[in-house]
């Protein structure tokens, strides 16, 4: 993970879907394990390809969900001196970065279900990245729409308007 002087904010919120996903998870392996160990005994070779791709069916559902959890199950956004840096994680594979000179009118606000969680732009309402709750920051990033999902929106809104302010 990337590590950052001490600056003006670190936050990280986890999402409580992660454990939904996990649970599925653990259902899919536990299915292709009943699949996979069953007695085939006498079934046509049509069933037995059936069984077959039911099995991995499970397995690739297992990974699809550990793979979401990996990737989506919390949001750190913390200051990293000149930009406003976001990381879904634990994998740090979707990061942004936002230059405090392009953010203006950060303001605590609640994003609607139509915006969802994780990563999504919606025509109209612009991009969210968001990991639970619809609590959020909703700013203009270069003219545009722009909202960040925190359990700590007060004290995130705090801060960037104060760096709104330095400039």
């Amino acid at each position: 993970m990337l590590s950052y002087p001490l600056m003006g904010y670190d936050h990280t919120q986890h999402g409580r879907l992660r454990w939904l996903l996990w649970g599925a998870a653990v259902v899919c392996v536990i299915g292709a394990v009943v699949i996979f160990s069953a007695d085939e005994g006498h079934i046509s070779e049509a069933e037995r390809t059936a069984k077959q791709i039911a099995g991995w069916l499970c397995l690739v559902v297992a990974g699809i969900c550990g793979g979401l959890v990996f990737s989506f199950s919390s949001l750190t956004v913390r200051d990293e001196g000149d930009a406003l840096g976001l990381q879904f994680g634990p994998l740090p594979i979707w990061r942004k970065r936002i230059a405090y000179a392009d953010i203006s009118d950060p303001q605590p606000a609640r994003s609607k279900l139509i915006d969802g969680w994780g990563i999504h732009w919606f025509p109209g309402r612009g991009w969210t990245w968001n990991v639970w709750t619809f609590d959020c920051v909703e700013m203009l990033v270069k003219g545009k729409r722009f909202r960040v999902g925190s359990d700590d929106k007060e004290a995130l809104a705090a801060f960037l308007q104060s760096k709104v302010e330095e400039r």
